[in-house]
């Protein structure tokens, strides 16, 4: 007889593993251990033995990349006492057939059944009421999706569109019936509020002597891609910032804030990496402003050259005059009036490393930059992930402590680490999103006294700060916000 397999998988929760049946049994009370990936998980050299996960009273998350890769999992049988399903928990498991979530689940984290290719019947419990990013992609095997309440209250749950990332298990609940997927999609509604107007105002008035963040509601009707960050910055004495531009498909969206805003001219133009998602309409923005006003006036990025899109953009606005302030790394500075502007990353030794990068790596070269005026701050890191946040924490520690926060990449699991919004112990956290960006992170920010604001969900936001520490949120969609640091 081969003797049971035991150990911790959570500060309160142990695992216990039988080998003889393949059944592997979560006890104890308490969140489960949210790893980095699976390799990380006690069990990854065995864990094509196990066949069975069953779940005692008292666990209340799946967590993180538990049970990825588990090639022969066949069922998982949770209680009502989980609450949340953690991202690429059980993704890559092809022998999953059936997935019964009990009631008192609440949130299906993104990628939770990431390319489950065998997966055929979900039941989805009353309770749930987010599924984000991509929960079911790759699962083109889904033939049949029951709902424990009524089309109404599914109307309601937040699904995440994403990259149409959970449309297997949309499509398999309305085959029935005639409904479109976009019974689902949220956040596409008019603003009730007139940022812009507001935000024009100063602007043409020179400033008002606070300093305002305005990020640009981008999400695009029946186009279910990430529409990328465009935020603009209005310095207290009028000079504008433009940070990142969209990707191509949300054109109409940045465009129409430009000329909303009265936008002749931007002092400074800012690439944060040239993925399509952040410097798609920059070359339509620069057009547009040199053809009707002054143009750009300073370009700010690292150099960091890659694909097209970027370097057509900086030989046209070079072209054109504008001062090519593009070679920043860590330790820049740069006093803009009232504001100073420093640089924390990349290093010149990470854009000499990173120049055969490709693809998503690209992320780590973000220009990562603080914004300080007064007693208020501001800290964008583009698409930053938890090791790049992790290796500022570790180089800057307090420095980082900012009012107002940009969340990385989008709100998403690859990022907003614990150690990163601990030590930054923002007011406020923005997410450049088509959707809420991470549920979990969302609720981080809640437990934690922090104003979460993303522009999928509220619309356009424009936080305003005055140099001794007020600060005024207001978004598209009708929140505010106020308080003083």
């Amino acid at each position: 007889m081969v003797e049971k397999r035991v150990g911790a998988c959570g500060a309160e929760v142990n695992w216990t593993f039988y080998p003889e049946t393949g059944e592997m049994v979560i006890s104890g009370n308490g969140p489960m251990t949210d790893y980095e990936n699976y390799r990380e998980t006690p069990w990854c050299s065995w864990r094509n033995e196990i066949r069975t996960v069953v779940f005692e009273p008292g666990v209340t998350t799946l967590g993180d990349y538990t049970f990825e890769c588990c090639e022969n999992l066949e069922e998982i049988r949770l209680t009502g006492d989980v609450d949340v399903l953690g991202t690429f928990a059980l993704s890559k498991t092809p022998k999953l057939t059936e997935v019964v979530l009990p009631e008192g689940v609440r949130v299906i984290g993104a990628k939770t059944f990431s390319a489950c290719t065998g997966l055929r019947k979900v039941h989805i419990p009353l309770s749930v009421k987010a599924m984000d990013m991509k929960a079911f992609e790759q699962n083109p095997g889904i033939e049949e999706v029951t709902y424990g309440g009524t089309r109404e209250q599914w109307n309601q749950m937040r699904i995440s569109m994403d990259a149409c990332g959970n449309n297997f298990l949309l499509k398999a609940y309305g085959k029935s019936e005639d409904i479109s997927l976009w019974d689902h999609f949220y956040g596409l509604s008019e603003e009730k509020i007139p940022l812009f107007e507001t935000a024009k105002e100063i602007i043409q008035q020179g400033g008002d002597g606070r300093f305002h963040i305005l990020t640009v509601q981008l999400t695009t009707m029946h186009v279910t891609g990430k529409p990328g960050d465009c935020t603009l910055l209005i310095l207290p004495d009028g000079r504008t910032m433009m940070i990142d531009a969209g990707v191509k498909f949300s054109e109409d969206r940045v465009m129409n804030a430009v000329r909303a805003l009265g936008l002749k001219t931007l002092d400074y133009f800012m690439t944060s990496h040239p993925h399509p998602d952040h410097v798609g309409n920059a070359l339509a923005v620069a057009k547009y402003l040199f053809e009707n006003g002054e143009g750009i006036g300073t370009y700010l990025y690292s150099g960091h050259v890659y694909k097209e899109q970027e370097p057509e953009f900086a030989a046209y606005i070079e072209a054109k005059g504008t001062v090519m302030d593009n070679h920043l790394t860590r330790g820049d500075v740069r006093q803009i009036g009232e504001v100073q502007m420093e640089v924390l990353r990349p290093t010149k030794q990470m854009l000499m490393d990173g120049v055969d990068l490709r693809g998503d790596d690209i992320n780590t070269l973000s220009l990562t930059v603080k914004f300080t005026f007064g007693k208020v701050s501001y800290l964008t890191g583009g698409d930053l992930y938890r090791n790049d946040e992790r290796e500022a924490v570790r180089t800057y520690g307090d420095h980082l402590k900012s009012t107002v926060l940009k969340a990385c990449h989008h709100g998403v699991f690859t990022s907003s680490s614990d150690e990163w919004i601990d030590t930054i112990s923002p007011e406020v956290i923005l997410v450049n999103s088509d959707d809420i960006g991470g549920t979990v992170l969302s609720e981080k920010a809640a437990r934690k006294g922090i104003g979460f604001y993303s522009s999928g969900l509220d619309g356009s936001v424009l936080v305003s700060m005055s140099r001794d520490g007020e600060i005024e949120v207001k978004t598209g969609y009708g929140k505010t916000f106020s308080k003083r640091v």
